[in-house]
């Protein structure tokens, strides 16, 4: 006699499940081995390499050092030095501006004035023509200055008065440059 069997068949995906996710588990762990085995050998490699090149490595990272250094010390030496430079040549103004405003009379006023190289170039106006004269000759006593001349006067009439506003352009040489220790 025949044995019947009259279950439904059990479909090939159920049936062979186990065996599947088994094979497919063992490829997937030895797929990590194989990984994680060329990493450590590429790590020995790296090493090794790493190993060689060493000496040379150090030796090049000390001569970059030193050059580095000198070269640092050239830059700091050539900047130390231009500071001295401009420091030596550098003109202080202060005295300047107040020998030219304590020198000015008390009814003339500074309009206008202009550095250029070691010249000022002043636009004054006076009330009187004489006090034009004695400020010239008191900024021409001054050490800071080496020489004060006019270059126009001109005498402008006062609106609503018999009175004139003279008007001066002074050029001043300015003294050289004379550093006091300290």
């Amino acid at each position: 006699m025949k044995s019947l069997n009259l279950m439904p068949r059990i479909p090939w995906s159920v049936k062979y499940f186990v065996a599947v996710m088994s094979v497919a588990l063992l490829l997937f762990i030895a797929a990590c081995v194989g990984i994680w085995r060329w990493h450590a050998h590429l790590a020995g490699v790296r090493l090794e390499t790493s190993a060689e090149y060493e000496p040379a490595a150090a030796e090049l990272r000390s001569l970059e050092s030193k050059t580095r250094i000198k070269s640092e010390d050239q830059s700091l030496n050539a900047l130390v030095g231009e500071l001295g430079k401009l420091n030596a040549e550098r003109r202080d103004w202060k005295p300047v501006l107040e020998a030219i405003s304590t020198e000015l009379p008390a009814t003339a006023r500074l309009k206008t004035a202009e550095a250029v190289d070691d010249t000022l170039k002043l636009t004054v106006q006076f009330i009187s023509f004489g006090e034009a004269g004695q400020y010239e000759l008191r900024l021409a006593q001054n050490p800071l200055f080496q020489k004060a001349g006019l270059t126009v006067v001109e005498g402008k009439p006062v609106s609503g008065s018999n009175a004139s506003l003279y008007e001066e352009q002074l050029e001043i040489r300015l003294a050289p440059i004379q550093k006091t220790s300290g």
